[in-house]
């Protein structure tokens, strides 16, 4: 069958609304799993954004999962909205610690 479908919601309702908003939908991996978390098929997923990597290298993946860096996202584009595709490049030493963007 086909994945299981994953959606991350605002925390509060936009003004006039009682319904949080999705700020992504339909997605495959969790939000709120870590990489040694996800099943085999989601670590292949995620290992797919990084075509450079050794098999023996573990991808630059976000301890508690992804949920807190779409929340940034989103609260940034709540204060000047935009809509399309964001491409974003950052360059994570071994500790996971951003060095550049």
């Amino acid at each position: 069958g086909s994945p299981e479908k994953y959606n991350l919601k605002e925390e509060i309702p936009a003004i006039a609304t009682l319904i949080p908003r999705k700020i992504v939908g339909d997605f495959v991996i969790p939000f709120n799993a870590s990489y040694e978390q996800l099943s085999q098929q989601q670590r292949r997923m995620v290992r797919s954004w990084y075509p450079m990597l050794d098999d023996s290298d573990e991808p630059p993946y976000p301890v508690r999962g992804l949920e807190s860096v779409y929340r940034a996202i989103h609260k940034v584009n709540a204060r000047d909205p935009a809509e399309g595709k964001l491409s974003m490049v950052v360059m994570v030493d071994s500790d996971g610690k951003a060095t550049a963007a």
